[in-house]
């Protein structure tokens, strides 16, 4: 599924407050626009996973990505991950490389819903970067400084949630707070987006962290060295660069 909402809507440009009365579709769009405004772009994620009981487990990873179709996530550390690459391609092609064994193997469209590496994010989650591809906007609220979306999975849609309650705010295309619902309409995850930075004049959300409503179990991205439209070629996204360093 197309997506950074693991880690692409994490990017976006300035941009000036929509007309009065906006359309859901029209909302939506802009946030879509804006996330995959540049060609290109490479940020370093440390993801920290925090049990219930308290404990953390880092994870350190760069992510790359062309357009709004092409993601390369490469593991740095802690030594078990150290090596795993994750190519993601449009409509949910998702394939991993796993050093231990050497191998590549295909995520099924069926797994797309599966924790990614432990944490409370999906493959689902990482690999959206366009919600108009997968579901249809209502706006159902607004307060005075954001509309609120309720988003119903399309009936074509091959992964994603069933629905989601965005926050999206009215002055900058940015969502700051998402509800992962499930077919009943009950809230299972809850994703908030914080930490404005701006970096090569666009500015960006720098943590994005998910609980599991259930569980109490969350895990928080914490994104830096941020690189706009480096000229990264179309060959970086292949399955042949799954074994390759950069």
């Amino acid at each position: 599924m197309k997506r950074v909402v693991f880690l692409a809507c994490l990017l976006a440009s300035f941009g000036s407050p929509l007309h009065a009365n906006p359309s859901a579709v029209e909302i939506l769009k802009r946030v879509d626009d804006y996330n995959n405004a540049p060609k290109d772009w490479e940020y370093a994620v440390d993801m920290v996973v925090k049990e219930a009981s308290g404990e953390e487990k880092p994870r350190k990873m760069i992510l790359y990505q062309r357009g709004d179709s092409q993601r390369l996530i490469r593991f740095t550390a802690p030594a078990d991950v150290k090596g795993m690459t994750i190519l993601m391609e449009d409509k949910g092609k998702i394939y991993i490389y796993l050093p231990t064994y050497k191998k590549i193997r295909r995520v099924s469209v069926s797994n797309l819903k599966q924790t990614f590496l432990g944490s409370d994010f999906t493959f689902d989650d990482m690999n959206l970067t366009r919600f108009l591809d997968y579901y249809d906007p209502e706006l159902i609220e607004e307060t005075p400084q954001e509309y609120i979306l309720l988003l119903k999975r399309k009936p074509q849609a091959k992964g994603g949630d069933p629905a989601l309650k965005v926050w999206v705010l009215k002055e900058k295309p940015f969502v700051t707070r998402l509800e992962h619902l499930d077919e009943a309409g009950n809230v299972e995850r809850i994703e908030t987006r914080e930490g404005f930075k701006v970096v090569q004049g666009r500015e960006v959300q720098t943590v994005i962290r998910m609980v599991t409503v259930k569980t109490g179990h969350e895990t928080t991205q914490y994104v830096g060295d941020i690189k706009f439209d480096q000229g990264l070629p179309a060959s970086f996204f292949s399955r042949r660069n799954l074994v390759k360093r950069r």
